[in-house]
């Protein structure tokens, strides 16, 4: 995420089928590959900082909005960046794969149990 500080440099349209992907897990429910819903919402264009760094412009989210949401990147070719372990998945189920890993562990924390499901 780009420091506020630094200055836009330049706003830079977005290739076609470049778009936010949004995993979102029940925190109540154990997470499984049924209860994990995952939603799109297109990159319109990437605003570029004079550091380098730059954060992506989508049509009603705002900043804030996007800090709090899982990063991942959905490529024109379909492969997912997931952007906070910055490494490539192949593919949507990849990512939501690795995605549900995690949130698995976090759930199990969580509730006492170690990360294989054992109390």
């Amino acid at each position: 995420m780009a420091d506020t500080a630094s200055a836009i440099l330049a706003h830079v349209p977005a290739a076609a089928g470049t778009d936010l992907v949004i995993f979102d897990a029940d925190p109540i429910e154990f997470p499984t590959k049924e209860n994990v819903e995952v939603s799109r919402v297109p990159i319109v264009a990437w605003r570029i900082f004079e550091d380098g760094s730059s954060v992506p412009i989508m049509a009603g989210i705002f900043a804030l909005e996007f800090s709090s949401m899982a990063k991942y990147l959905g490529a024109p070719d379909g492969r997912i960046y997931d952007m906070r372990a910055e490494i490539w998945h192949a593919d949507i189920d990849a990512a939501k794969a690795n995605f549900l890993a995690g949130e698995q562990v976090i759930w199990r924390a969580r509730h006492g149990q170690s990360p294989e499901g054992r109390a």
